[in-house]
């Protein structure tokens, strides 16, 4: 299957992964250098489809050599921006990740893709976070598929414990507005410090 074949390439040599990333950028600047041509041919709409499919493929080439995962965020947030200046000036787009991804403020000492974009869309990025009390959700696992995880009621003292206790099915919290000062704003930051 591809996502074996995926695998696999994590696993290869550091020459072949570096082979595949030479290969990929070749062909990045074949497109380049086709561009008038090859639109003329279809349109320019289809090329820069076709071109922006290279260059996934470069930057999955180049988050083969990476090691730290830095590639993978910064093309993430690269190719939502793309996706964004397709849709002209009025485009939004909706961006579902995990926390670590749309955060602002990065992870593991890297930008994460939230911190690429929010630098670049300033007050346009909008992160919008979802919590659950308890329950289930099915992820994917590297190299064991798709699995259930079973989630134990939120711990007393937590936002989503909170959110949970106010009694409500389903609850939109504009975080934006909480207060500066305060007990509420002082609850809010001992859950930041733990």
């Amino acid at each position: 299957s591809d996502a074996v074949a995926g695998w696999e390439l994590r696993d290869a040599a550091k020459e072949k992964k570096q082979s595949l990333l030479t290969m990929t950028q070749r062909w990045l600047g074949v497109f380049d250098a086709n561009r008038e041509a090859w639109s003329k041919a279809t349109s320019i709409r289809e090329f820069d489809i076709a071109r922006q499919d290279m260059r996934v493929l470069t930057q999955y080439a180049e988050g083969l050599l990476d090691t730290g995962g830095a590639v993978r965020d910064r093309a993430m947030a690269d190719n939502t921006r793309w996706i964004l200046d397709q849709e002209g000036p009025a485009g939004k787009v909706v961006v579902w990740a995990h926390n670590a991804h749309i955060s602002k403020a990065g992870f593991y000492g890297n930008p994460s893709q939230g911190t690429h974009l929010a630098s670049a869309l300033r007050q346009n990025y909008l992160v919008f976070g979802f919590a659950f009390d308890e329950g289930g959700f099915q992820a994917v696992q590297p190299q064991k598929g798709l699995n259930n995880h079973l989630v134990e009621p939120a711990p007393i003292g937590t936002l989503d414990a909170a959110l949970a206790r106010a009694g409500h099915d389903v609850l939109a919290l504009d975080l934006r507005q909480r207060p500066a000062t305060g007990p509420v704003a002082e609850w809010f930051q001992s859950l930041v410090e733990t």
